[in-house]
């Protein structure tokens, strides 16, 4: 179980393994998601990689504590090696184009991947790709666009990710405040919604019900951050866990807000567009002390 940490060069991966793991979310400073409308500046660039013509990505390993950490590759070209359950990459460099993403037990061959898809990586992009469905047959490793533009000054961009197995839609609240995430369905994410710089406590409920399946002390939202929160593990056995992954993206005085954000999904090997609603209406929230 880790705490907070910071790992890799200006990318910040942060990952926290507790029931009652300490997640808090800032203020909400819009009623809207947290889509810019200008273009999209070169993951490369943004994520200190340098010039490339490729694709950045991340790999998340949700799938099962007991099978192990995984290796996963780009057709035959190695992305990540050994990466354990609940554990987040860095973003690296991939080829842009047409690849097939294989998922593998660590130190098998990549010709043994039970888990692959074929996916289209767009030059200049970012991805995360959440890898799944290694207890559950129905559901498979998805690919999920990242938005990586600058952020306004004194705000983050916050989303919540869904791969727990045996748990229904969620819905997660800013605890006696708003519910900026609702209704997210297993095996997909919320639109990104944007957040002042702060720190929150939020809880975790099965959608549509009161029923409170984690509380979390407050934890600080730095500004000029992406923030993924993950529901892991399974209700069931008691493993249900809420895991935090940032990435610096920057802070510019010049983005204006657009009314929303329409994240790329890719389940198995058939691409859906998902488009979320329009964000919270509700004004911004103080920072729980």
């Amino acid at each position: 179980m880790q705490p907070f940490s910071k790992r890799g060069f200006s990318l910040p991966v942060r990952a926290m393994l507790t029931a009652l793991l300490a997640l808090a979310f800032a203020p909400l400073a819009l009623p809207t998601s947290g889509a810019f409308a200008q273009e999209q500046p070169n993951c490369g660039e943004v994520f200190t990689l340098g010039q490339t013509a490729g694709a950045c990505l991340r790999v998340v390993n949700a799938g099962d504590p007991a099978a192990g950490p995984v290796d996963v590759y780009s057709d035959n070209a190695v992305v990540v090696q050994g990466l354990k359950y609940g554990e987040a990459s860095a973003f690296s460099e991939v080829p842009s184009g047409q690849h097939q993403l294989r998922v593998v037990p660590a130190g098998q061959a990549v010709d043994q991947s039970h888990l692959a898809s074929t996916q289209t990586l767009n030059e200049g992009q970012a991805y995360q790709l959440t890898v799944s469905g290694l207890e559950n047959a129905n559901l498979a490793p998805w690919l999920s666009g990242v938005d990586v533009s600058p952020l306004p000054k004194g705000q983050a961009r916050v989303r919540v990710v869904h791969a727990s197995p045996d748990t229904g839609a969620v819905t997660v609240s800013v605890a006696n405040g708003p519910t900026p995430f609702a209704g997210i369905p297993l095996g997909a994410q919320s639109g990104y919604v944007t957040f002042n710089a702060g720190s929150f406590a939020f809880e975790l409920r099965l959608s549509g019900t009161s029923t409170l399946l984690l509380t979390t002390p407050p934890v600080p939202i730095e500004e000029g951050y992406n923030y993924d929160l993950y529901v892991i593990g399974q209700s069931t056995q008691g493993t249900l866990q809420l895991v935090v992954f940032s990435a610096e993206v920057g802070t510019s005085p010049q983005v204006t807000p657009a009314p929303e954000v329409t994240p790329v999904i890719a389940v198995g090997s058939t691409p859906v567009v998902e488009t979320p609603g329009a964000g919270v209406s509700a004004p911004p929230v103080t920072p729980t002390a």
